[in-house]
């Protein structure tokens, strides 16, 4: 590939909303970045000879699927899986957790150890929280009560098929009061966009009342800060990767990290791409001269 070309932008259209994608598109426009797009699910079986055809650096943005079918083997552009795995980094950044307390157990066990497994939450109203060790979403983590368990288990069987080798998070409950996506350079230790995305259960602690939204956005940022400091500490935690996606959730206790995911495939939501896409075109120009 020739060094000091602009980045090819390979994007999966209708993966997220149409103001987002909109919003993105400008703004590769604006950079003047060179664009390849395909409509979700529709694109070349050999999609990755296409991007290696490709001169100059490629980036890859889309689903999990098409990242891995367009960008494999290019380490700026995408971060294997197995780094982004909850087992991989809890241990590495256990202060930050907004989980307390939590085991790890595959998918094939949990319904033959049901009873132990609530037994462990005993002071949670019957209540724990699964999600998969995995951040490609093999099933949606969420808060399940003892009544509720073999019919929810049955369901994920039946839609997802998980695994039964797939080791699954478990733990108690978390009060969530605010969810925030940080788009973040590990590097720079450098927030590049923000964006709130979801509340949590209507049981609300309002914690703000005697702040005004710039303390409340200081700390959210400094919670993410300290956060972005230990992952330079540990870069091969996260597989070296040089941008980082970094889930937030408020709780009654502050702020906490929630978990770490793509930035080629996860959704910016409301941020700003422009910034974005600029440092990450200046990334992949550094990488491929």
């Amino acid at each position: 590939m020739e060094a000091g070309l602009k980045p090819t932008w390979m994007v999966e259209r209708e993966v997220w909303s149409e103001d987002e994608e909109k919003r993105l598109f400008e703004a590769l426009v604006k950079t003047d970045s060179n664009v390849m797009s395909y409509t979700l699910g529709k694109y070349p079986v050999l999609l990755n000879e296409l991007v290696r055809q490709t001169k100059g650096p490629v980036v890859g943005r889309g689903s999990i699927q098409f990242i891995k079918r367009s960008t494999a083997g290019l380490p700026w552009a995408y971060v294997s899986w197995p780094d982004f795995r909850c087992s991989n980094y809890y241990c590495h950044f256990f202060e930050f957790l907004v989980h307390d307390f939590f085991v790890f157990l595959p998918w094939g066990l949990l319904q033959k150890n049901k009873n132990l497994i609530y037994s462990l939450f005993p002071d949670d109203n019957s209540k724990v929280f699964f999600r998969p060790d995995t951040n490609d979403k093999v099933f949606s983590g969420r808060v399940v009560s003892f009544d509720e368990f073999e019919h929810w288990y049955q369901q994920e069987n039946d839609c997802y098929s998980p695994s039964p080798e797939l080791q699954c998070v478990i733990s108690r409950p978390s009060v969530i009061l605010d969810e925030w996506r940080f788009i973040s350079s590990v590097r720079d230790v450098k927030i590049l966009g923000s964006s709130g995305y979801s509340k949590g259960e209507p049981k609300k602690v309002d914690l703000n009342e005697t702040m005004d939204a710039h303390q409340i956005r200081t700390q959210r940022e400094d919670a993410v800060r300290k956060v972005l400091t230990r992952l330079c500490e540990k870069p091969s935690v996260l597989g070296y990767a040089p941008f980082v996606v970094i889930d937030m959730a408020e709780t009654p206790t502050g702020w906490k990290l929630m978990e770490f995911g793509s930035v080629n495939c996860c959704s910016w939501y409301d941020c700003d791409p422009l910034p974005i896409i600029n440092a990450i075109n200046e990334e992949a120009m550094r990488e491929e001269g």
